[in-house]
């Protein structure tokens, strides 16, 4: 699987504390490398960073996209995130974040 070793933080520390590529980067970067490259087929890329931790951390209801699932949906091109929305809020629009923090952490048999 693929993860960041991001912090999670507070709610008064989160605008500078998501300067961190590690908080924004790691996805988009092994991403990009794949689609560039062509280390792997991308639906196996995408597994990596959505099905199989939510699998491994037994995260319910989460990592693919299905009827009663919760979903963060991002859409790309050549490695740049065009738009996102995280719990249904829209987070990136158009490349720009929105200054929306609609993201929650999550626990180990937890998904909700």
């Amino acid at each position: 699987l693929i993860a960041s070793n991001a912090p999670s933080f507070g709610e008064t520390k989160k605008a500078k504390q998501l300067k961190s590529d590690r908080t924004t980067g790691t996805f988009t970067k092994f991403i990009s490398l794949v689609e560039k490259d062509g280390i792997m087929p991308l639906d196996e890329a995408i597994r990596k960073i959505t099905q199989i931790p939510a699998r491994k951390f037994d995260l319910t209801s989460r990592g693919e996209i299905k009827e009663g699932n919760f979903a963060d949906l991002a859409c790309f091109k050549d490695g740049v995130v065009k738009f996102t929305v995280v719990n249904g809020k829209v987070a990136i629009k158009d490349g720009e974040f929105q200054n929306v923090f609609a993201g929650k952490a999550l626990r180990h048999g937890g998904g909700n």
